[in-house]
């Protein structure tokens, strides 16, 4: 319980300090609905899961405030050139990331890494 707490005032905290715009509302490449996470590995030291990260990420269900020891992704940065993918443009990539960094802030344990 004192855990819960402790992650919600840390989340409050940090949407407070970050500034809301227009420019900050969630940015989608695609309008497409992706498929829910799939749980495809399950060893001692944890579970590995295949799909959209931001939705396993706000799936309380499964990924619960401070549990997460390590988040590994490719390095931050907005890309210029349009991917098969469907990255979202570079004038965009900031207010697209913000919410993959209050997710991120939000599962990560005390002794996590990112």
């Amino acid at each position: 319980m004192t855990k819960q707490i402790k992650s919600t005032t840390k989340q409050a905290n940090i949407e407070q300090s970050l500034p809301v715009t227009d420019q900050t509302k969630h940015v989608t490449p695609s309008e497409t609905p992706l498929p829910a996470p799939q749980l495809v590995l399950t060893t001692q030291k944890g579970r590995v899961y295949c799909g959209d990260s931001l939705q396993l990420l706000n799936n309380q269900d499964v990924v619960q405030h401070g549990t997460v020891n390590l988040i590994m992704t490719s390095p931050p940065f907005g890309l210029v050139r349009k991917k098969e993918y469907g990255n979202v443009d570079a004038d965009q990539y900031i207010a697209w990331f913000r919410q993959f960094a209050a997710a991120f802030y939000r599962v990560l344990a005390d002794n996590g890494s990112c």
